[in-house]
């Protein structure tokens, strides 16, 4: 499911870790499990988008919460001008498959 909202622009030299909060899809005491992410392509050109994510996804308790509802992920070295899906699927301790995805723009240093 698409989040409904972009990350902000990156450039190429910046890495960030992002992430998203699955609160919503989780029934009362569910929490997650494991998660996993992806990169693709949405526009543009880059012959090897996996190699944006920087080290393992972690799982995360977001601020507000006591519940571990949250996962997030290290990404860098965008190509310039490409828009890319970032993607992260995660399991519960119910048995639940949630998928959620946004894009992110790598612009060029004017």
């Amino acid at each position: 499911m698409y989040v409904g909202k972009d990350f902000t622009p990156i450039e190429t030299e910046e890495a960030r870790t992002l992430g998203f909060n699955f609160v919503n899809f989780l029934r009362p005491n569910e929490i997650l499990q494991s998660a996993t992410w992806s990169v693709s392509v949405l526009r543009g050109s880059d012959s090897n988008p996996s190699s944006h994510l920087l080290g393992p996804p972690r799982l995360i308790t977001p601020d507000g919460t006591t519940l571990q509802t949250g996962t997030v992920q290290g990404f860098g070295g965008f190509l310039t001008e490409v828009t890319y899906i970032l993607r992260a699927v995660v399991n519960t301790n119910q048995g639940n498959t949630h998928s959620y995805f946004s894009h992110i723009y790598c612009e060029a240093v004017v």
